[in-house]
This record gives C-alpha cells, sequence and structure tokens, in this order.
C-alpha cells in the first residue's frame, strides 16, 4: 500500500472532562481523498510520522468516508504538538507483527502446562498482550509468579479462553 501523507489539525475528542473542559482525548482526521487509500471498514493498524517522529496506531474509519487515529501524549510529546495545532503527517498500512512479551514467570508456567499454553496461543494479540501485562504489572516478583500460577489455571479450565 502506498504512503499517505497530510496536513491536519488535532482536535479534541469525547465529551466534556470532570473539571468542565472538553475530552482528554486528542485525534487527527484522515481527509476524505486520503482515507479512500485504507480499508473503509473496521480498524487499520498504521505506522508513519506526525511532524517527523515516529509512530503506531490504529486508524479507526467515522462513517463519513474518512478516518481518525487517536494522538497519545507520548506522540504528541514526540511532535512536539498540542490539541488546535497543525501537524505534517505521514502513514501506511503497518503489517508489521506486534509480539506480546510474556513476562518469565507467566512463560515459565505455561510451559509446565499444554492446555494453558494452546489456549493463550490461540487468543488474539490483544488479549495476550493484557494477560501478560496483569502478570508483568506486579512489582514484587512473588506476586507475578502467583498471578502466572492463577492465569495458568484459568487458561487451563476453560475459565479465561479467546473470544
Amino acid at each position: 500500500m502506498s504512503k499517505i501523507e497530510f496536513v491536519g489539525k488535532l482536535v479534541a475528542m469525547g465529551g466534556l472532562t470532570a473539571k468542565g473542559g472538553v475530552g482528554g482525548w486528542t485525534m487527527i482526521v484522515i481527509p476524505k481523498a486520503q482515507s479512500a487509500k485504507l480499508p473503509s471498514r473496521g480498524q487499520v493498524r498504521v505506522a508513519g510520522t506526525i511532524n517527523g517522529s515516529p509512530f503506531r496506531t490504529t486508524a479507526f474509519p467515522t462513517g463519513d468516508g474518512t478516518h481518525h487515529i487517536t494522538v497519545n501524549k507520548a506522540m504528541r510529546e514526540g511532535a512536539k504538538i498540542a490539541q488546535g495545532d497543525t501537524a505534517r503527517v505521514s502513514l501506511a498500512v503497518d503489517t508489521a507483527p506486534r509480539p506480546v512479551e510474556v513476562p518469565a514467570e507467566l512463560r515459565a508456567a505455561l510451559a509446565r502446562s499444554k492446555p494453558a499454553k494452546a489456549a493463550f496461543e490461540k487468543m488474539p494479540p490483544s488479549h495476550r498482550r493484557e494477560i501478560a501485562g496483569f502478570v508483568a504489572e506486579a512489582k514484587k516478583p512473588e506476586t507475578r509468579a502467583r498471578r502466572a500460577a492463577q492465569t495458568v489455571e484459568k487458561l487451563a479450565s476453560g475459565e479465561w479462553r479467546a473470544r
């Protein structure tokens, strides 16, 4: 797929915040002519640059022939932009694999249970990433080990399965 380039404005997305401001999310709309180069249905993984700063994200169809991408804090800081600013965007469909980093404790626990490992491998990457994050976010090694064991037990019993 060819590269898509455009200049767009970062706008607030969503409703009012608790403090009365407008949405905490920031997005940029991909113009109709450039959106036509993307698949029209469903989310599309994209990679590119915003003001020269690299990113990987997802483009969401809006229903009116355009797509939008959410511009998170790291992207805004990298591009040195804020809501209301105009940015130069270059992107293309991202077909590169997005590997899931499985913490050592979970990897070891899965190796001891074939049913759990099979269930884990059948899950979409987003579910595997969520499970891996649940184990990895624990600060103490014993908590990570306990979470890994609980997760493997649930996977092996079918209590936690791919959707």
